[in-house]
């Protein structure tokens, strides 16, 4: 058997990075897709050249990555920067003036949504689960629904500062992004627990209770690290040192949070919200700017690979179940797409009296 250099593993991360800085370089904005849904588009095409022709070291990369044992390790290595970017770049007084409209669409909004999408699958425009029971097809589209509850603003914000649009209407809708990836994550993780078969009889109460746990404890870990790069950062002026409290406190914190039961996720959004509230007084003015710099470098890679590999995803598993999927499958999916959009219209509508306020 041909053995796999380990290095193969590196190709296809910055085999991405190249395709990204190759497309802002040769469109410049000039692109009519968002820079993402590209990225997502090639990934697709790659996978399916690989898929049909021998690429050499990029088509046993993209195999690693496919194949990735545990798939969790993906989360730990590319969320903490993409929340901790996304929490540490707000205008932290913008967002606290807004942050009551920002709850009630990263909570309430989710809510609605999750709960409508799981109803609608389950028994108006049902989804094929197979030979599965009544309550586990329910905790399953509930489950599908939270993976579909959370926003992707990147795109909508860019156009929005092209247009001149105001702080607030950018700094809503990505507050909106940052706290319902939080609480859709944290649903989707209580409701995999409910759907575990070493849970007997899942109730109510052990729902509220799993979640209560993964609420609070990832809020006290982020506060607790919140408090303890806050500290440290007070004794240092040097810039290098001061970025790289920030990488161990959003690592080690979702790392921690994780290990403990709690929410990794809501654990880096809040640890990225104290830095934002805290960095006037905390981090030197020399660092500032260039800590934010980091931080984007950072998110702009982890995007980048994170939505290649989206594609190189979708294309595997096209492929592999392809003819298992029928014109009613791809039909089906057109519809809820359009269906979501309604939905989460037919939400705000609902929830903009609250919004108003």
């Amino acid at each position: 058997m041909e053995e796999m250099d380990p290095g193969n593993a590196l190709y296809f991360p910055f085999f991405a990075l190249l395709v990204g800085c190759l497309l802002l370089v040769l469109f410049q904005d000039r692109s009519p897709l968002p820079y993402t849904v590209v990225l997502m588009l090639l990934g697709i095409l790659v996978a399916v050249a690989s898929y049909h022709f021998d690429l050499g070291s990029i088509s046993h990369s993209i195999d690693l990555w496919v194949h990735v044992d545990p798939p969790e390790i993906l989360l730990y290595v590319f969320l903490p920067p993409l929340l901790y970017e996304s929490a540490f770049g707000s205008d932290w007084f913008v967002f606290r003036r807004l942050l009551p409209s920002i709850l009630v669409l990263a909570f309430l909004l989710v809510f609605f949504n999750v709960a409508v999408v799981g109803l609608l699958t389950t028994y108006i425009i049902p989804a094929e689960w197979g030979d599965v029971d009544s309550q586990s097809r329910l905790i399953a589209n509930f489950l599908v629904a939270a993976i579909l509850s959370s926003t992707d603003p990147v795109a909508v914000v860019a156009l929005l500062k092209e247009a001149g649009a105001p702080m607030q209407v950018r700094t809503l809708i990505e507050g909106e992004s940052l706290l319902n990836d939080a609480s859709a994550f944290v649903l989707f993780e209580v409701l995999l627990e409910v759907m575990n078969p070493t849970v007997q009889t899942p109730s109510v109460l052990s729902a509220l209770t799993h979640c209560a746990r993964l609420s609070v404890g990832g809020v006290a870990v982020g506060v607790a690290f919140g408090v303890l790069c806050a500290l440290l950062l007070s004794c240092t002026n040097d810039t290098v040192t001061e970025i790289s409290i920030a990488l161990f406190g959003m690592y080690l914190g979702y790392y921690i949070a994780q290990s403990m039961g709690y929410s990794g996720v809501l654990s880096v959004v809040i640890f990225g919200l104290m830095m934002c509230a805290l960095g006037a007084s905390y981090i030197s003015p020399t660092s500032l700017e260039p800590k934010h710099r980091f931080m984007e470098q950072l998110g702009f890679t982890a995007n980048t690979v994170i939505f290649m590999y989206s594609g190189l995803i979708v294309a595997y598993f096209a492929l592999k179940f392809g003819s298992r999927l029928t014109t009613y499958d791809y039909i089906y999916a057109i519809v809820w797409y359009l269906i979501l959009n309604c939905i989460r219209a037919l939400g705000l509508f609902v929830l903009s009296p609250l919004l108003r306020r």
